[in-house]
């Protein structure tokens, strides 16, 4: 880490494996917009107190609303314990076949390479993937990112607060399963065209980077029914 930690991303912040970039003509990268789209259901709040991811999907866009490239999937996170099934709706029956998140490193690496890491509330989600990546004894090269709350909190009227699901209201989006990681993401896709064109596409403090790739497996994942 390289600054205390914060709630949320903010300009010109690292913590882990994203740099966050800032409003157009601020930072000095005016990146090709290749945006990827993560979200991730957990077992807890804070995977600093052993929380750990149960689902994870991530979903390559130009910021248009248009998919690219995607991959989700369960994730057994080594125990019973999958939190709060009634909010997420995921039980430990679910994940007992699914894969380690170590077998799925790489697929994460593939769609992460030579994009801007993007999720609604990102400081979680790049904090449990960077997670994860620890307990595999992997780890991410440095990316440049930008998070939909800051973006909506900077650009969107007319709202009570900036939560996924109020959003999803506010630009008529379909919102799909909610907490569902798919959906999630799926939904900060379609809003990301919404907020683009009201701030333009963020600017940046560090490059595209390319992600370490080794064997992909296809057939480990295991999405959600």
């Amino acid at each position: 880490m390289t600054q205390q930690p914060l709630r949320f991303a903010q300009p010109d912040y690292r913590e882990h494996f994203v740099h966050y970039g800032n409003v157009a003509g601020s930072a000095p990268f005016e990146h090709e917009p290749d945006y990827v789209v993560v979200d991730v259901e957990t077992s807890g709040l804070e995977p600093s107190q052993g929380a750990r991811v149960i689902e994870i999907a991530a979903i390559r866009t130009p910021g248009d609303g248009t998919v690219t490239d995607s991959f989700h999937t369960l994730i057994n996170p080594g125990s019973n314990d999958v939190g709060l099934t009634s909010l997420h709706g995921i039980t430990a029956e679910m994940v007992a076949d699914a894969p380690v998140f170590k077998q799925i490193v790489n697929h994460v690496r593939r769609i992460f390479s030579n994009a801007i890491f993007v999720a609604h509330h990102s400081l979680f989600d790049e904090r449990f993937v960077a997670s994860e990546f620890a307990h595999a004894g992997e780890e991410l090269n440095l990316m440049p990112g930008t998070c939909t709350y800051w973006m909506s909190r900077s650009v969107s009227d007319n709202v009570e607060n900036h939560k996924l699901a109020t959003l999803i209201k506010r630009y008529e989006l379909d919102g799909g399963l909610a907490h569902s990681a798919y959906s999630d993401a799926m939904a900060v896709v379609q809003m990301l065209p919404h907020l683009i064109s009201r701030m333009s596409h963020p600017a940046h403090y560090v490059p595209m980077t390319e992600q370490s790739l080794g064997p992909i497996d296809q057939g480990v994942l295991k999405p959600r029914n």
